[in-house]
């Protein structure tokens, strides 16, 4: 019964520790956390959207969509100096849909708070960058 007492003092807190690490991987109070994130976006429409982002190693990553009608993506562990970029467009220069693009970043487990935020209509599309502090 000792042994059994001995092994669950040593498991249950790896067990604790292990299970509480949020979904997105945020840890400690020192790392940063970024999300890119786009609203209007025309999903269901005849028009693709391309979406260009850096990502946690400084490479910008680019493709297109046609299925969504938002963006969402988390990259991280980034240190402070990171600098975010982000892009959205639409090749199609007959659009005039309206779009907005966000960075958001969150330290540790505190909340993604909005850091840049821009607006954009028609073709040229949006494109903000954020310095991370």
């Amino acid at each position: 019964m000792k042994q059994f007492l001995l092994l669950l003092l040593v498991v249950l807190p790896l067990c604790v520790t292990a299970c509480s690490k949020s979904p997105e991987g945020t840890g400690s109070q020192s790392e940063y956390y970024v999300k890119y994130a786009s609203d209007g976006l025309d999903g269901r429409g005849i028009y693709a959207y391309n979406v260009s982002y850096t990502d946690e190693n400084g490479k910008t990553n680019s493709f297109s969509n046609m299925t969504s009608d938002s963006f969402e993506r988390i990259i991280g562990p980034v240190s402070p100096g990171f600098k975010a970029s982000f892009r959205i467009w639409v090749a199609n220069t007959n659009d005039t849909k309206t779009r907005s693009a966000r960075i958001e970043v969150k330290k540790g487990n505190d909340p993604f708070t909005v850091k840049a935020e821009k607006t954009g209509k028609g073709s040229g599309g949006v494109s903000i960058t954020y310095t991370v502090e």
